[in-house]
């Protein structure tokens, strides 16, 4: 995944940890911890725990993370800069990508039988009807770069891509 406007930098390192961090800002992801520091030095601050995967919003003022918190799994979206998590929906939910126009964060649902039915939700909450699409547990979904679609790779055909148009469903 490439950086965002010189907000975002992820990268896998050894030991599984993520590192995710806003200017000014360390973050680490580890062990399913979401944590910030300043990049000066001090104390470590846990954001959300359990995390299983997050995105950054297109103007790098958001991360949205399926996670946990202490009311349960969920998605959640986290301020840049500091702030508290704000639960978006409840459950076990999985691999949020954020739409590059901002309007929408498309994510796998409750796996069944090692498949996700993709749902998606405005950045308020809001939820937004898609057609009914299935995907591999791992995930594997992306919005086009100018957003009016989705790549996704169905479970009944492992192998393709297809492409989900919002204009036509």
């Amino acid at each position: 995944r490439r950086p965002r406007r010189g907000r975002s930098l992820r990268r896998r390192c050894s030991g599984g940890a993520i590192l995710v961090a806003p200017p000014g800002e360390r973050g680490v992801w580890w062990q399913g911890t979401l944590a910030r520091s300043p990049l000066s030095g001090g104390a470590v601050r846990p954001v959300l725990d359990d995390v299983v995967s997050a995105d950054w919003s297109p103007d790098g003022t958001w991360i949205v993370v399926a996670g946990a918190d202490s009311k349960g799994s969920g998605l959640f979206k986290i301020p840049a800069d500091g702030g508290p998590a704000v639960r978006l929906m409840s459950g076990q939910l999985v691999n949020p990508a954020w739409s590059p126009l901002g309007n929408l964060i498309v994510y796998g649902g409750p796996a069944v039988g090692g498949r996700v039915p993709l749902l998606a939700v405005r950045s308020d909450g809001t939820r937004v009807d898609l057609p009914e699409v299935q995907t591999p547990l791992g995930g594997a979904h992306r919005f086009v770069p100018d957003g009016t679609g989705l790549v996704y790779r169905p479970r009944s055909h492992p192998r393709d891509f297809w492409l989900l148009d919002f204009a036509t469903n």
